[in-house]
């Protein structure tokens, strides 16, 4: 399901978007800036700017929790709703890829990739995983049948195939990116080189 914005609730007849303040503004930048430091100067900036636009809108939900709409793709047609804390736990975890709705089966998904795993595209991360922290052999139900709703209200864990922590899979990744950005840009493709 799609979470439109003229869709969704307003409460106490208020439209209930508001501004992302001057802290949030920050954290977002760090984060970026965190996400791309072990990139080439000129992708780095490119790539920045991408994640910019697709920074969260703050939202208050029907029941006055302070969430986000977090954007899933660049024209900002699908969304992704995720309470306040988890996001930042998320963020904060070193979990801060760009989230894409994952389409599968005739669901969808939100996930992210892992920060960088040598030198190619990180594995895919379910951010409901993340968020309640499952490990192996459980996976995540969805009470109101919605998979972009992150809320911890609409997230179940239940028994199942969960085949990899997704804290680990960060844990490890975080570890390499730190890794190239320590070398800089020109020595981590040296070390990604064959021969």
């Amino acid at each position: 399901m799609k979470h439109n914005k003229s869709f969704l609730p307003t409460i106490n007849e208020l439209f209930s978007f508001l501004p992302l303040n001057l802290s949030e503004c920050t954290r977002l930048a760090a984060a970026d800036e965190r996400a791309t430091a072990h990139l080439h100067p000129k992708r780095a900036a490119h790539l920045k700017q991408r994640r910019k636009a697709r920074w969260p809108t703050p939202y208050v939900d029907e029941d006055g929790v302070s969430c986000y709409l977090v954007p899933l793709n660049a024209r900002h047609d699908c969304h992704a709703l995720v309470e306040l804390e988890d996001y930042w736990s998320v963020r904060d975890s070193g979990a801060d890829g760009l989230w894409c709705a994952n389409h599968a089966n005739g669901f969808s998904y939100v996930q992210t990739e892992a920060p960088l795993r040598s030198g190619k595209s990180g594995r895919k991360i379910y951010l409901a995983r993340l968020i309640l922290g499952l490990s192996v052999g459980k996976k995540v139900s969805y009470a109101n049948g919605d998979g972009l709703d992150l809320r911890r209200k609409n997230l179940v864990a239940v028994g199942g195939n969960g085949r990899r922590s997704a804290a680990s899979i960060v844990r490890r990744s975080i570890e390499e990116r730190e890794r190239a950005a320590t070398l800089g840009w020109w020595a981590w493709q040296d070390c990604l080189a064959p021969g």
